[in-house]
């Protein structure tokens, strides 16, 4: 367990990590940008969808934390190269921990996992953001994002038919 201060120390880098590293970007978007991003996503999703919102704004708070010591490994990365991916999960369990505070540890493991209405609610926001960025930067002219954008709608239409039992009936 680290200090108040090397806590935060360490998660203000996540201020100066740029997503997408790999690819040309016209306006560069931190760790830490993102997260804000995908935590206002989960509390306006909480409109359509029933779930706990603390737990889902912790997530959505929390979720990148680890990239503080990783650095952003695209998903790109990860699916061309297993090894990465696999190695990047070991280091994510040992930084959590090593380093999280004890209350969050649970949420963020449940958050990996997946499986609870707080996990897909997280994980849809973040693919949301996704698209938010990269069809921004499309916009603005970059060519390398449209890839991105098209990718991350797929996973969008996985993510919404996992959370269509938990829609809120209007």
């Amino acid at each position: 367990m680290t200090s108040l201060n090397e806590f935060l120390a360490q998660i203000y880098n996540l201020a100066f990590i740029h997503r997408y590293s790999v690819i040309p970007r016209v306006k560069n978007e931190s760790i830490a940008e993102h997260s804000f991003f995908v935590a206002s996503l989960v509390i306006k999703l909480q409109d359509d969808y029933v779930f706990d919102l603390g737990k889902a704004v912790t997530m959505a708070t929390i979720h990148d934390w680890t990239e503080s010591w990783t650095d952003d490994i695209t998903v790109a990365t990860k699916r061309k190269f297993p090894l990465i991916a696999n190695a990047v999960e070991v280091v994510e369990y040992q930084v959590v921990n090593q380093f999280f505070p004890i209350g969050v540890k649970n949420i963020w493991s449940e958050y990996k996992e997946g499986h609870s209405v707080e996990a897909k609610i997280t994980k849809y926001a973040d693919t949301l953001q996704v698209i938010q960025y990269a069809e921004n930067e499309a916009k603005l002219g970059n060519m390398y994002m449209e890839s991105v954008v098209e990718d991350a709608k797929q996973r969008l239409l996985k993510l919404e038919d996992a959370l269509n039992e938990y829609r809120r009936v209007a």
